[in-house]
């Protein structure tokens, strides 16, 4: 198992209030989001962790993952999530 370290930044030039993240297969233990729920088919869903109400323009949310090899499927999810893209850096450390 590794340690996974996940960098989203808001690349928009508006604030995010709402965010929906999904993953998928996970195999261990995630800090740094708010599970909402989950389904069959899409995995997971994730929110903002309790200490963050939106992300800024040009803001990174971080979190981490414990997981084998390779990566968890992690995804925004656009239809929760309208007019915005997120520009996922998905780096090993």
């Amino acid at each position: 198992f590794y340690r996974y370290k996940v960098e989203l930044k808001n690349g928009t030039p508006h604030t995010l209030l709402r965010l929906q993240l999904l993953v998928n297969n996970l195999e261990g233990p995630l800090w740094g989001l708010t599970k909402e729920g989950e389904d069959e088919e899409h995995g997971v869903h994730y929110t903002f962790p309790p200490w963050l109400e939106a992300l800024s323009s040009g803001d990174i949310l971080t979190f981490v993952y414990i997981h084998s090899d390779p990566q968890a499927a992690i995804a925004v999810q656009p239809e929760r999530v309208p007019h915005t893209t997120l520009n996922a850096l998905f780096d090993l450390t």
